[in-house]
């Protein structure tokens, strides 16, 4: 019998401790369920093949390659492509490029947020490497909500033209650390200019920026909602 309750407890406590692993950092490992417009955590990644050839590549977005799966159409001669998905949680997804054969030519790694859009800008597919032509101007937009609840740290504070320092704005359970600079806009509902002194706990905010780092948003533009 002691055996037997050993046995159980130790079992017990690898799946507690397996749960704790893959709920900890913030970032829910799982899709959503279906591409499209319908969700609510629509996101979207695009961006534009420069290189030589553009035309009829395919981007593909997984996490690590498993379903389920996201698809852009081929490219014209645009270069253009667009991936809509719903995204459940902070996700470094894989994004790979396939040729009019399904052979994939170049992939890398990318964070998407909840409900984003994120623009990378003018790409080139070089000897199986994604090469992004400005790695630092990575565009994004997203809603979130201002979160000042500990451990959520915030140090920005001022007035308007005058605040800096760092926020935190949370999407579906995914915190989203916010670097705001004097340069940065922040705006109210009606486009009044407002520091991080007018900006409250649960505040639904619209926030514009570049993609940096470690998850984290370089802020152009806040604006509540």
């Amino acid at each position: 019998m002691r055996i037997k309750n050993i046995i159980f407890i130790s079992i017990f406590i690898t799946c507690i401790v397996t749960i704790s692993l893959l709920s900890s950092g913030g970032c829910d490992l799982q899709f959503g369920g279906g591409g499209g417009n319908g969700g609510n955590l629509v996101s979207i990644v695009q961006g534009r093949i420069i290189s030589t050839p553009n035309t009829g590549i395919t981007a593909r977005l997984s996490f690590n390659g498993d379903l389920p799966e996201f698809f852009s159409d081929p490219t014209d001669d645009s270069g253009d492509f667009e991936i809509l998905g719903d995204f459940n949680g902070c996700l470094t997804l894989r994004l790979e490029f396939q040729d009019s054969n399904q052979d994939v030519i170049a992939f890398t790694n990318i964070t998407v947020f909840p409900k984003t859009n994120l623009d990378l800008g003018d790409i080139s597919l070089e000897d199986g490497n994604v090469i992004l032509d400005d790695p630092d101007d990575i565009s994004v937009t997203f809603e979130a909500n201002i979160n000042f609840t500990p451990p959520a740290l915030e140090t920005c504070s001022g007035g308007p033209g005058t605040s800096e320092g760092t926020i935190v704005a949370t999407r579906a359970n995914t915190d989203i650390t916010v670097q705001i600079f004097t340069t940065t806009d922040i705006v109210d509902t009606n486009n009044n200019d407002i520091g991080c002194d007018s900006l409250f706990n649960n505040d639904k905010v619209e926030i514009t920026g570049t993609l940096q780092v470690h998850d984290t948003v370089s802020a152009v533009l806040i604006r509540l909602k």
